[in-house]
């Protein structure tokens, strides 16, 4: 509780009005930077007091009940910090903490702000674009004046390992809503590094990927069973290209994704729940051969957690998190640098062994989670049955042998 400082009702009417809102955002952003807001807090409350000292005995008083030296000595660098920059104009940062906002504190007050006619779309697609950014700088939050057009690029590259020109596009414009919040309450004052990027041309997109040649496979494969310090980084590539599941959804199945039919069968069931997936119809279910059958099992076994793969992330729109790292650097030192040769080569590798096989085209893309353009399978279809999708995946695997000799030797029971 505090005073609002006035008689007047209609004053303290819109006082009280711009104190809610001001409470709501500081519980809103408490969550996201807690430091942050208790800093400003404090700078608040020591400026308001430190501008009312007149006499030289209130200075004295002043500055002997707010020692910032004895406060970080006792352990309370926030406090202390807040003296500092409350009694310094000139100070922008103080013990390294800052008054600024950082990104994702902004984009959770955004997004509180929202009216609530707002679409869920805009609603997840912001907390998509925050959440890529945070998994961009390794999990770290960081002050939204910091960030720069060359922080941006960086970002982009970082999201051209996973998507294409469109999302991407979709992502800035996310964020650049965010920084114009920011803006309007002169939280940042230059204008949005997120606009004005043209996507080069160049750049890798989805379908340009280029599948792993047999003399890259027979390189890289042994070097990531080598370093491999889990089973599941052991196992994953494998099962990537027996699967042909991108890359995020691999690293997101479940334990109890692994099913079995009435026949004996085991698959994946590749649902929307706990997890993001890329269009509609990445909601499948894919055969599991039996070269993988018994690491697959293992892992559902001796996962300490809910996952298939015990390590992945928590993010659900960036489970492959360190899996992703991983593979990428180790491809990059044993292969090549050439970003058009991926974790995704594995379901152009998968995908080019259908066609080699012979496999109808819908059966590969029920598989592999692509989309039907036809009206008849697209519209109406319910689905392959789970014998034709196993059938199918034999022959593409007959394809892939000069692959498969490279997998790893234990049998994984």
């Amino acid at each position: 509780m505090y005073s609002l400082g006035t008689d007047s009702l209609s004053v303290a009417q819109r006082l009280r009005n711009q104190a809610i809102v001001e409470i709501k955002a500081n519980e809103a952003s408490l969550g996201v930077n807690p430091d942050g807001v208790r800093l400003r807090s404090l700078v608040s409350k020591i400026k308001r007091e430190y501008s009312k000292l007149n006499t030289n005995e209130e200075y004295l008083a002043f500055d002997s009940y707010y020692d910032a030296e004895s406060e970080a000595n006792n352990g309370d660098k926030i406090l202390a910090s807040a003296i500092l920059l409350a009694t310094d104009d000139s100070r922008t940062e103080a013990l390294g903490l800052s008054e600024e906002y950082t990104l994702q504190e902004v984009g959770t007050l955004y997004l509180a702000g929202l009216p609530s006619d707002v679409g869920s779309t805009t609603i997840s697609s912001t907390k998509r674009a925050l959440r890529y950014f945070k998994d961009n700088l390794k999990g770290r939050d960081t002050s939204i004046n910091s960030i720069n057009r060359p922080a941006v690029l960086k970002f982009i590259e970082f999201l051209e390992q996973e998507l294409g020109r469109k999302s991407i596009n979709s992502l800035l414009s996310c964020l650049t809503q965010v920084w114009r919040y920011a803006l309007d309450r002169e939280y940042v004052t230059a204008e949005s590094p997120f606009i004005g990027h043209r996507l080069n041309i160049a750049r890798v997109k989805p379908n340009s990927k280029k599948p792993f040649s047999v003399a890259q496979w027979a390189v890289l494969l042994p070097e990531l069973n080598g370093n491999a310090n889990t089973y599941g980084k052991k196992w994953f590539t494998a099962i990537g290209l027996l699967t042909g599941m991108r890359i995020n959804e691999l690293a997101g199945l479940y334990k109890d994704d692994v099913q079995q039919d009435s026949d004996g069968r085991y698959f994946f069931e590749v649902h929307e729940e706990g997890r993001r997936l890329k269009n509609e119809s990445a909601v499948r279910i894919v055969p599991i051969h039996n070269s993988i059958l018994n690491a697959v099992l293992k892992l559902k076994s001796e996962s300490s957690n809910e996952f298939l793969f015990q390590e992945v992330a928590t993010s659900p729109s960036n489970r492959s998190g360190s899996m992703a790292r991983w593979f990428t650097v180790n491809k990059k030192k044993y292969v090549s640098e050439d970003k058009s040769i991926s974790f995704h080569s594995l379901r152009v590798m998968l995908a080019t062994a259908f066609e080699n096989a012979q496999i109808e085209e819908g059966i590969a893309s029920t598989i592999l989670g692509h989309k039907k353009h036809t009206m008849t399978y697209g519209l109406y279809s319910k689905g392959v049955r789970l014998e034709l999708l196993t059938k199918a995946l034999d022959k593409a695997v007959n394809e892939l042998q000069g692959y498969t000799a490279y997998f790893p030797e234990e049998s994984g029971s």
